[in-house]
């Protein structure tokens, strides 16, 4: 997508977000569609358009002043966010430690967590713009847009090591953490390196496995 059409379909993913789930047409849809498959996320969901389309009739738009913090470390991860215009700067124990353009996202790994401290943030994040403007998808449908945690999972294992995230490493570090191999470690600096450079490799029925 052309810089002049992703600015133009942007405008309309903005229109479209500001109507109730229940009042955005199949067009409209189609036309987000092309917006956000363009983005990190959406790829790793898959090629499911039913999917896809499901997810963003159900996103909804949030918009935060300059300095509004969206999230604070310690707060439940209930919802998915996905920038959408302006940027948020990434804070933990007081210093700022990245920053979250247009068109990146955060939050998947509060959503998906499987005990209660993991369900919460590890980071402040604040709005560095005035009217900034996120995409925000809650728990159960961001689980059922990514087709759960495994297909998560299996989407990350896709994406070249070098272009993993930190985020995404955390994820892939929470699902085999507990499994013999992982416990055996010990040091949770070796199950990082070991999760940074894990990829997935299909087999066909019968196989074998060398």
């Amino acid at each position: 997508v052309g810089v002049a059409m992703a600015a133009k379909l942007l405008e309309i993913v903005l229109d479209v977000l500001q109507q109730p789930p229940s009042q955005r047409q199949p067009e409209q849809l189609e036309q987000c569609s092309t917006y956000f498959r363009s983005t990190k996320f959406f790829r790793s969901v898959g090629r499911d358009s039913e999917r896809v389309d499901e997810c963003i009739k159900h996103l909804t738009l949030e918009v935060f002043d300059e300095n509004q913090p969206v999230v604070m470390a310690g707060d439940e991860g209930d919802r998915f966010y996905f920038v959408l215009t302006g940027s948020l700067r990434a804070m933990s124990a007081g210093s700022m430690v990245g920053c979250l353009e247009a068109g990146e996202s955060f939050g998947e790994s509060a959503v998906l967590g499987r005990t209660a401290e993991e369900q919460k943030h590890t980071m402040t994040f604040i709005a560095d713009e005035e009217g900034t403007k996120l995409a925000a998808l809650s728990r159960a449908q961001f689980i059922h847009a990514s087709g759960g945690f495994g297909a998560m999972v299996e989407g990350i294992l896709k994406t070249p090591p070098m272009h993993r995230s930190h985020a995404e490493t955390a994820l892939l570090m929470s699902q085999f953490e507990e499994t013999d191999f992982f416990e055996s470690l010990h040091f949770s600096v070796l199950q990082r390196k070991c999760c940074k450079c894990m990829t997935a490799v299909a087999f066909r029925r019968g196989q074998k496995l060398d």
